[in-house]
């Protein structure tokens, strides 16, 4: 009979000399303390913990015959500051990566896609073609938009959260801003009636703030924002390029999460050892 057996060990300790200290008092391995920094880093700045703040941790003990040989996976860690608890659960996604995920799930950690399609709304006036006929000029121009047709005036949005790198006149556009964002990516909104004031180059914006208002200067036939979606200087098809994404799970997996966090946040606030378990362990709690 296998007489190795896999335990979770809830502990917490308080900071009274230094975290590596004050945790091999409470007798957790080096090797589960060594990651609270990693883990729980980007809620708490390690560098300025205090006397009384306050850590709990559960993790995987390897035991043979009752006593442990090893020690595992962190399951989940809180660190406590004044009033402020930070809780991270381990999660293993479909993919099979695995992360500690703020244990509120927080809709930040959702993945979805970082731009809007369209910056306002309005009616697809034109398409993005390589070899359309302009308009005005009647010749083979590339457009290197997607127009959307308003009423003049109609607030004009942000895609995503950017910096303004460009705002003023540019030939046909118009009144026009251009936007950077990560990924080397550019969005620009063209024959605007007007821009939002207050904003100027090196402004930040976020996702759906208020840019400027359609109109039709520039070379226009109409009153419409002209929609520039630029990947490295190129223009490509806003309405069918994969859209970048945030956050880390889906909806879906999501779901499947806050069941899990609900069960360790309840053992973090506990704090007590509990039973050896079956091999199934590790697939419960997401790897």
């Amino acid at each position: 009979q296998d007489r190795i057996s896999l335990n979770k060990v809830s502990t917490r300790f308080t900071i009274s000399s230094s975290l590596a200290n004050d945790a091999a008092k409470a007798k957790i391995p080096a090797r589960i303390a060594s990651k609270l920094p990693k883990i729980l880093g980007k809620d708490a700045n390690f560098k300025r913990i205090k006397k009384g703040d306050q850590f709990t941790v559960i993790y995987e003990s390897i035991e043979f015959d009752g006593e442990k040989i090893s020690s595992r996976n962190i399951l989940a860690a809180a660190y406590k500051n004044k009033n402020n608890i930070y809780q991270r659960i381990r999660y293993t996604l479909n993919n099979g990566k695995t992360l500690f995920l703020s244990a509120n799930g927080n809709d930040s950690q959702i993945r979805k896609t970082a731009f809007d399609r369209k910056p306002v709304n309005g009616r697809l006036s034109s398409h993005f073609n390589p070899h359309r006929r302009h308009p005005i000029f009647r010749t083979i121009r590339p457009h290197t938009g997607t127009d959307y047709a308003a009423p003049r005036g109609t607030p004009i949005h942000a895609t995503a959260d950017g910096v303004v790198k460009f705002k003023g006149r540019k030939g046909g556009y118009g009144n026009v801003i251009d936007l950077a964002h990560k990924g080397s990516i550019t969005t620009r909104y063209g024959h605007m009636n007007g821009f939002k004031k207050g904003l100027h180059n090196g402004s930040r914006v976020k996702r759906g703030d208020v840019i400027g208002y359609v109109g039709s200067t520039g070379n226009s036939t109409g009153n419409h924002v002209h929609y520039e979606f630029l990947v490295r200087g190129r223009a490509v098809n806003s309405v069918t390029v994969k859209l970048p994404t945030v956050g880390v799970i889906s909806k879906q997996e999501q779901r499947k999460f806050k069941k899990l966090a609900k069960v360790m946040v309840r053992a973090l606030n506990n704090t007590k050892q509990f039973a050896s378990v079956g091999a199934d362990f590790s697939k419960q709690y997401g790897g």
